[in-house]
């Protein structure tokens, strides 16, 4: 009995010593830990900025080679494209504002069966390119509360027909100002350049 509790003692003692063995954790080493947080944080922090600056630059070059293209495509030297890039560019502005309309937003997975559409909405979309944070068009600020109200039951139909008759002369008031801008496009392209921008649809 004796050489039982002698066992016993030697059971509870033991882990209290190897607990009281071990140093607590010194505020060196604590500040050391706090220093590697800061270090991991101001790392991934960085990364962060790194990967938002490619994908800008990307997205400036994907821009870049847009424009040239569409340079090339109208054989316009750069001097020549200088001239022409900014009324081509009110001309287009004035095409999608007359044809404003909302557009649908598909979004697809392919690993997903029979069913690969995971989403469908219908949202405004622009078909040309467009400079970043660019604000919306005043049709196509229609086009959106329009969306918001058809989507909702408890709109009056008089309240949904106000923004249909502003779309409506929205467009017209567009289509009404292309004609001098197409002109004034046409006034600084050449004959050759004039029959690339009506083949690819930028004049009419």
């Amino acid at each position: 009995m004796a050489l039982f509790g002698t066992v016993l003692c030697v059971m509870i003692v033991a882990p209290l010593s190897l607990s009281q063995s071990q140093p607590p954790r010194t505020s060196a080493e604590q500040n050391m830990n706090e220093i590697m947080r800061r270090q991991q944080e101001q790392t991934d922090r960085l990364i962060a900025r790194q990967m938002t600056q490619l994908k800008e630059r990307a997205k400036r070059e994907a821009r870049r080679a847009v424009d040239e293209s569409r340079r090339q495509s109208c054989g316009a030297t750069p001097s020549q494209w200088r001239s022409i890039r900014p009324r081509l560019l009110a001309v287009e502005s004035l095409h999608e504002e007359m044809r404003a309309r909302l557009r649908p937003q598909v979004s697809y997975d392919l690993s997903s069966g029979p069913q690969p559409v995971t989403n469908c909405e219908w949202a405004w979309k622009p078909l040309v390119d467009r400079e970043p944070n660019e604000p919306l068009t005043a049709a196509e600020t229609t086009c959106q509360r329009l969306r918001d109200m058809l989507g909702d039951e408890q709109t009056p139909i008089e309240s949904i027909w106000e923004q249909v008759e502003l779309l409506r002369a929205q467009r017209k008031a567009a289509a009404d100002q292309t004609p001098d801008a197409e002109e004034a496009l046409r006034k600084v392209a050449t004959l050759r350049q004039e029959a690339a921008l009506m083949a690819h649809g930028w004049l009419q």
